[in-house]
């Protein structure tokens, strides 16, 4: 199983939910290190699980190129987004993020090949909560407590990281800048069930060339430093009685 996501918090999502059913994932952060997993993988059936945003070349000549090296290929794209028709056509199959474990197992395991249905855009959850408990009991269920404790603390340092970028971003006029770390943060926090961060980061990256004029406002709802108020802290209290305490 190959794995590609440039985003080092979702790409440990995917690997350890699918190491958790037995696969064996070799995680890739640009295309060009997915091909070369590919060729040496070539010999037999391989399944790429791959975001349909990473850099190095369009998803649609990326299908093509991994077809050429390995014609027993399934390849299963992911992304928070719609594809256009023709990244379908170049998919066997689809999956919107946030991924559900279910279904990711269902896609990889899959024998059928062809796109997938067309899938209706997710609807925003109907309360801001600093955590989805369903998608956190998932993962929970995929992995030990304290694997879902180091993937969780991973993702604090990592959102950590693209607030700041996200701020400098804005001090320094560069919207093309915010809204790429604004989109790699609602893929992480989406992942992991941080939907109040999921919602704001989205938010953000819809501002397109508006962000850095419009954007400070939502930039504060991710920089509290209040520990009552801080969505990082409230999942760790919220996750302490399984894995950080004791």
């Amino acid at each position: 199983m190959v794995v590609l996501e440039d985003d080092p918090v979702q790409s440990q999502v995917m690997a350890l939910q699918l190491e958790a059913q037995g696969w064996a994932a070799r995680c890739c952060g640009t295309a060009q290190e997915a091909m070369r997993e590919i060729g040496e993988l070539a010999g037999g059936p391989v399944t790429l699980l791959m975001d349909l945003n990473v850099p190095g070349m369009t998803p649609v000549e990326f299908c093509r190129e991994a077809r050429a090296l390995a014609s027993a290929v399934r390849i299963v794209g992911c992304s928070a987004s719609q594809p256009g028709a023709d990244v379908r056509a170049a998919l066997d199959h689809f999956l919107m993020k946030p991924l559900d474990r279910f279904e990711l197992l269902d896609a990889v395991s899959s024998n059928e090949s062809g796109p997938s249905p067309a899938l209706a855009e997710p609807k925003a959850p109907e309360h801001r909560r600093a955590l989805h408990a369903e998608t956190f009991d998932n993962l929970a269920r995929a992995m030990t407590p304290e694997m879902l404790r180091s993937l969780y603390f991973a993702f604090f340092i990592d959102a950590e990281q693209r607030l700041g970028a996200m701020q400098a971003a804005q001090t320094q006029g560069n919207a093309d800048a915010m809204k790429f770390s604004a989109h790699t943060l609602k893929g992480a926090s989406g992942m992991l069930g941080a939907q109040a961060v999921a919602q704001t980061a989205l938010a953000i990256e819809q501002l397109g060339a508006n962000a850095v004029a419009e954007a400070p406002p939502l930039l504060h709802e991710l920089f509290p430093l209040d520990a009552e108020t801080n969505w990082a802290e409230e999942v760790i209290v919220y996750v302490s009685p399984s894995i950080v305490s004791g």
